[in-house]
């Protein structure tokens, strides 16, 4: 760093095409990062006509461009983006000032917080309040200054994290001030809709739950098949709740909290072991690595490793049949595949309080299922023996001094098994929840049994 300057909290980092720029928000000009050897200093001195990158509170760089937010004082530059030039690496940082200014709806209430690629010649504008769209970013100065078009998207809901935006297929998704998680969508003539449903209506209970006042730190990221929503919840002041959304299922498909996640600073893809991997930088200043194992492990500044289990909860919808009014709930089977679980069975009916645990699970490394009469497995594989069926469970006690065998092991290997539990209870709907305290435990299948009157008029769902 140049002397006397610094890095402050809210610093974002943009990559250009041969260097990086360091944005240091409303008090610091910018950095730019040549090599890695030198450093970051200082923007060169702009040519005649020519504006140097000013303060921007955030910015995103293609078209061999930078488009940021500016954050000068004065009214000119309020809701302002600055455009750079196009050139090589001195100029790219430089703007024309007959037309490096972009007017996102200047004079409106709401400000300028956000802007963001949709494709290599549209730009998504998030406002407090509202989301606009400049497209026709394409070739020289000249042209650009002709051919581009600003659009209002909505007025009816705005970004309130800039980080939040994130592409998801075709569309873009953001988290909007005390809506929720919008979507910006390319209709079949091209031309970009938000819509009116949020897609986060299904957590509408925990979009309820944000803390708004420090939601503007909350970032998004997609990766796989996932998408990955990081807030914070009730009074945390970081982003200590992931929200995770399936592509392939459409659907919601958990909520992510605990210890061992510390607040989400920003999220970041790179390659370990040979594949694109998900991790996250922390507010401890650590790398995370985000969905790898069957535990959590958490490390320490003197490289000791802490590994714990990851608790969850499932809770089924509400299972009536298909007769109306009050039923018996006699049995519920559930089909589950195992890794050193233990958890518990709870069956819910409707009425005050009508909730009860009807199965606890712990499933035992020594023992078989069947045949009755089989001898305890010996953990510590003398036998060389790990795979023989029936066993309850598969996974290798961390303690243990084990020998793999010349047979090997399959240190993940899940046992499936369909598990039985009385409910014995009246209602109108009978709603499951499997909570897993230890291991990994996937739920393959519910069944609910239920009958009305006689069995002949009963039905099982």
């Amino acid at each position: 760093m140049p002397a006397g300057e610094d890095v402050p909290e809210d610093a974002r980092l943009v990559q250009t095409y041969n260097g990086m720029i360091l944005f240091r928000g409303v008090d610091h000009d910018p950095l730019y990062l040549y090599e890695l050897d030198v450093g970051f200093g200082v923007l060169p001195t702009p040519g005649v006509g020519k504006q140097v990158l000013p303060r921007a509170t955030q910015a995103v760089y293609f078209g061999n461009r930078v488009f940021a937010v500016d954050a000068r004082d004065g009214a000119v530059y309020r809701d302002t983006v600055f455009v750079s030039d196009i050139g090589a690496v001195t100029s790219v940082l430089q703007g024309d000032a007959v037309i490096n200014q972009f007017k996102i709806n200047q004079g409106s209430a709401d400000r300028l917080r956000a802007v963001f690629k949709f494709n290599d010649t549209t730009l998504i504008c998030g406002k407090d309040r509202s989301i606009y769209v400049v497209s026709n970013i394409y070739g020289d100065n000249a042209a650009i200054a002709t051919n581009a078009r600003l659009d209002e998207v909505t007025s009816e809901y705005g970004c309130r994290a800039p980080d939040s935006f994130v592409q998801v297929g075709k569309d873009v998704w953001f988290l909007a001030h005390r809506r929720g998680i919008a979507s910006i969508r390319q209709t079949e003539t091209n031309a970009l809709q938000g819509v009116d449903v949020p897609i986060s209506r299904d957590l509408q209970p925990v979009i309820d739950r944000i803390n708004w006042e420090h939601a503007g730190d909350a970032v998004a990221a997609a990766w796989g098949n996932r998408v990955y929503f990081a807030v914070p919840l009730d009074s945390s002041t970081v982003n200590d709740t992931v929200l995770v959304y399936d592509t392939v299922n459409q659907r919601w498909c958990g909520i992510d909290n605990g210890d061992a996640l510390v607040g989400v600073v920003s999220w970041v893809k790179f390659t370990y072991g040979g594949e694109v991997r998900l991790g996250y930088f922390s507010t401890d200043g650590y790398l995370n690595l985000y969905e790898d194992g069957n535990l959590d492990h958490v490390g320490s500044e003197d490289g000791d490793i802490t590994y714990e289990s990851v608790p969850f909860k499932v809770h089924t919808r509400g299972y009536g049949g298909q007769l109306p009014g009050l039923k018996e709930f006699s049995s519920v089977r559930v089909a589950v595949a195992t890794w050193w679980p233990e958890y518990t069975l709870t069956a819910r009916v409707d009425g005050a309080r009508e909730t009860r645990v009807v199965r606890s699970v712990t499933a035992e490394r020594e023992r078989y299922s069947r045949p009755f009469d089989a001898a305890a497995y010996d953990t510590s594989n003398a036998n060389d023996d790990f795979h023989t069926p029936y066993r309850e469970d598969y996974s290798v006690d961390p303690g243990e001094d084990f020998d793999p065998g010349s047979n090997g092991i399959t240190p993940d290997l899940h046992q499936e098994t369909e598990v039985v539990a009385w409910i014995r209870s009246t209602g109108r709907w009978c709603q499951i929840q499997l909570e897993s305290q230890r291991g990994r435990c996937e739920l393959r299948g519910v069944l609910v049994d239920n009958r009305r009157g006689s069995v002949k008029d009963g039905s099982r769902t």
